[in-house]
């Protein structure tokens, strides 16, 4: 082969080159952890799992003396260092505070194809912490298997390690409608519909406004591809939740819970927890995790 063309075989490997795999294994300098380098172990015990071990010296080629970030799932974060291909220490721990003021419930519309895959990781990447999906009269999807209630749970946690998060997103079963229990007074409940011309509905700013944050949860209910009958928001209206106006565009069954979630964001960045990014976190010198020297 010419030199023209061992430098052209070269150039080609390089533009077409996997930009996520890399080159060389990762060796950071010892103070410092691979942002993206997150595994979760609710038990941690100093030893990694098949999953993680795979993952970080595998996918990410990490080197032992290497730093990654574990959480436990719960609200715990630590700060890990590889010893080999399956242990690993811990340098320090604390409680980012990562997470909302208040919890987030969503209230999933059971929707066809892998829609719902992508509605979950978008709303566990803004925060959402607890899923009830529910059947309602326009349902198009019965209930689901236990293999695609698997791949939500995987996609959740996938979704939170990726935010940052330390909560793992739990759901809960199937459910319909008419088995919602109602709000009480430390819980905001909204229900996402479109309104007539000559109706009224309140619009986020009015709600962030008119509302105290004595609160302890926000809970968004949309509908499925058919949308919610009228007598489904009549029900839950009179059972205490508040109808939500998003405008006027009509919006998908997996978009408008986004949309939702994003506007609290803008607008209530107190009940959010949205300090900026100087926000501190809550270390834990005392507890058993703790190993610093």
């Amino acid at each position: 082969m010419t030199p023209y063309r061992e430098k052209r075989r070269r150039q080609a490997d390089t533009l077409h080159a996997d930009p996520f795999e890399p080159s060389e294994p990762i060796s950071p300098s010892p103070r410092e952890a691979v942002p993206h380098a997150r595994i979760l172990a609710e038990n941690p015990d100093g030893r990694l799992s098949a999953d993680n071990a795979h993952y970080l010296t595998k996918v990410l080629r990490l080197r032992p003396g290497a730093r990654f970030f574990l959480t436990d799932g719960s609200g715990l974060e630590l700060l890990c260092q590889l010893q080999d291909s399956e242990t690993y220490v811990v340098l320090s721990s604390e409680r980012p505070q990562r997470e909302a003021a208040v919890d987030f419930t969503v209230f999933l519309p059971l929707l066809k194809g892998d829609r719902l895959d992508y509605l979950i990781e978008k709303l566990v990447e803004l925060g959402v912490t607890r899923f009830v999906p529910f059947l309602s009269r326009y349902s198009c999807v019965t209930t689901p298997s236990e293999s695609k209630q698997a791949r939500w749970n995987n996609i959740a946690r996938a979704a939170m390690l990726q935010a940052g998060g330390c909560l793992v997103p739990r759901f809960e079963p199937v459910t319909t409608l008419a088995h919602l229990p109602p709000p009480d007074d430390q819980v905001l409940a909204f229900v996402l519909h479109e309104i007539a011309p000559n109706e009224a509905a309140e619009a986020i700013p009015d709600l962030v406004s008119a509302s105290g944050l004595s609160i302890r949860e926000v809970r968004l209910l949309s509908g499925p591809e058919g949308g919610l009958s009228g007598e489904e928001v009549g029900s839950l209206e009179r059972a205490g939740w508040r109808r939500l106006w998003l405008g006027t565009r009509r919006l998908r069954a997996d978009t408008a819970p986004i949309a939702a979630l994003a506007g609290l964001h803008c607008h209530w960045r107190s009940l959010m927890g949205l300090g900026g990014p100087g926000h501190s976190s809550v270390r834990e010198p005392g507890s058993k995790h703790d190993c610093r020297a």
